[in-house]
């Protein structure tokens, strides 16, 4: 995986969503930086895989999942180890019965098939 470092501003303009948004995601425990701020006036900072990651809870909400349920996808051991195991491709997690995500971990896509 790359190995640059995205702060929340990054994310947004990535994702194309608001700061108020990541920023109510982290609160609410909903996506993890890998290293979180550590006090007023330091900035959270996300990895590649975050981002993925952000970009996968995104796609989920957006589809109709209940955050917290979007929250656990992204966070589970299938995805972590299809994101680790993969570098960078494409990689296929099923989800659940019938439920396929597709990853492109050289860009940040993902498709919910």
């Amino acid at each position: 995986m790359k190995e640059e470092e995205y702060t929340s501003t990054d994310v947004c303009n990535q994702l194309g969503i608001t700061q108020a948004k990541v920023v109510g995601w982290m609160s609410r425990g909903f996506i993890h930086p890998s290293l979180p701020s550590s006090g007023s006036g330091n900035k959270a900072l996300f990895s590649y895989t975050d981002l993925l990651k952000c970009k996968l809870f995104m796609m989920l909400s957006e589809a109709g999942y209940y955050q917290k349920l979007a929250s656990s996808i992204v966070y589970s051991d299938e995805v972590e180890n299809a994101l680790n195991e993969e570098g960078l491709g494409v990689a296929q997690i099923q989800i659940c019965d019938g439920i396929v995500l597709t990853i492109d971990t050289s860009e940040i896509k993902a498709q919910i098939v």
